[in-house]
């Protein structure tokens, strides 16, 4: 049963979890130039279980591209989606016209965000996402077995961004450590 709810699930939204290889140690995935390695960078763990052709642990992406796009299925959704793009326009007037913002209300008026809308590192059509690693204690008196890392949409008002409905999976990786090269499990979800 569960097979096929997930099976549906990803039929309808086009969003399939990723399994990707990574040290046992959490070290490092084996992703992106990384990819053809068979022992870790960090602490010489081989790659695969030892005598086996299957790799000793893995961990589970969930690519954000599908995710954004099903933000855009829906008219109320869509429309969401487009909040920043309605409030910075009358922000960077602004300061424009007064050199300063008067007052500071949400991420769309801080310096960094400002600079990248006038630079055009960020348009229009963007999306602005926000990123958030950090462990899990899946058991009473166990130390972190497991980090993720979500992605919060900066596309949509701040009264929702941070609510569960809003928030995007990005990645489930099994301990024991913390991921020492973080941007080796960013990659298959960012590819």
């Amino acid at each position: 049963m569960f097979r096929q709810v997930k099976k549906k699930i990803e039929e309808i939204t086009g969003i399939t979890a990723i399994l990707e290889d990574m040290c046992p140690n959490s070290c490092m995935a084996y992703t992106g130039p990384y990819a053809k390695l068979d022992h870790c960078k960090e602490c010489g763990e081989p790659r695969m279980a030892t005598g086996q052709s299957k790799p000793q642990q893995q961990f589970t992406t969930y690519p954000i591209g599908p995710q954004i796009q099903a933000r855009y299925r829906s008219p109320e959704s869509a429309v969401e989606m487009r909040h920043c793009d309605r409030h910075v326009g009358p922000i960077i007037e602004e300061l424009e016209q007064t050199g300063f913002i008067d007052k500071i209300t949400d991420i769309y008026e801080g310096n960094d965000f400002c600079e990248a809308v006038q630079d055009h590192r960020i348009g229009p059509d963007d999306t602005v996402l926000m990123l958030s690693m950090d462990s899990a204690q899946l058991f009473e008196h166990k130390a972190s077995n497991c980090w993720m890392y979500i992605w919060i949409l900066v596309d949509i008002s701040p009264d929702k961004r941070y609510k569960k409905k809003y928030i995007l999976p990005g990645a489930i990786v099994p301990g024991p450590n913390k991921p020492k090269n973080a941007d080796s499990f960013l990659f298959p979800g960012l590819h």
